[in-house]
């Protein structure tokens, strides 16, 4: 009796050891609800629900643009250098955009980080009308103008300038 109870004790412990814990191999998420309203109040422009849906279409396309700028650098092999140059870009993004200062830490002159900068501009614009040309694309089905397209620029120009 007292045998078969010892090897009952051992089965039901490696059964618990084996057994995956509650969440185990689940994605937790947080329900984080503090600061909702704020953010809901920062949403909404000036009480204009068109304005809002204009802002975070401009700031969701802005975003996706960065995104694909990233990758495009990374997969050159220059993803070390983006955090010091994509505040120059966008405002949004964490860090200070002081050429002296990225120059100091990406060690060259202040000129080469300008151009740097410049060359990474040139790039975010191309990224962001082609973006633009095939949202206008999507709702068409045909390839738009370049009247079009930079006047959808100046529409979700108007929309973060609006915002912020």
């Amino acid at each position: 009796f007292l045998m078969q109870q010892v090897n009952d004790y051992i089965s039901k412990q490696s059964q618990r050891a084996r057994r995956p814990k509650h969440g185990a191999g689940v994605e937790h998420v947080s329900l984080d609800y503090s600061g909702a309203e704020d953010r809901l109040k920062d949403d909404s422009v000036a009480g204009e629900p068109e304005a809002a849906f204009d802002y975070r279409w401009a700031r969701n396309t802005l975003d996706r643009c960065l995104a694909l700028l990233r990758a495009e650098e990374t997969d050159k092999g220059h993803g070390d250098v983006l955090p010091w140059l994509l505040p120059f870009l966008d405002s949004s993004a964490p860090g200070v955009a002081d050429y002296e200062q990225a120059a100091a830490a990406l060690g060259q002159s202040e000129d080469a980080t300008r151009k740097q900068v410049q060359r990474l501009r040139q790039r975010y614009k191309a990224i962001l009308e082609h973006e633009v040309a095939q949202t206008l694309a999507s709702e068409t089905g045909a390839k738009p103008t370049d009247a079009a397209v930079l006047d959808e620029m100046r529409c979700l120009a108007t929309a973060i300038q609006r915002h912020g």
